[in-house]
């Protein structure tokens, strides 16, 4: 698939070690293209959400989208 897009990821430690990692993409794909790329890469139960934002610019309201999934649990065994 051509490149189309980039992923900006921050991972936050607060004070009792919990670790948060946030994954931002700047995409140019489609709602199908992006499950797809979830799923290939091992990520399960994804939500979409859609026009949370305020619509003030380019970068905000309907062109932001959020998705929300979880990396699918390998078997330590393979």
């Amino acid at each position: 698939m051509k490149e189309k897009g980039c992923l900006k990821q921050h991972t936050i430690i607060d004070e009792t070690d919990i670790i948060n990692t946030y994954r931002f993409w700047i995409h140019y794909f489609n709602t199908e293209e992006i499950n797809q790329i979830l799923i290939d890469n091992g990520f399960i139960n994804t939500v979409k959400f859609e026009n949370i934002l305020p619509d003030i610019n380019v970068w905000s309201g309907e062109n932001a989208t959020f998705y929300k999934t979880e990396k699918k649990k390998t078997n330590a065994n393979g």
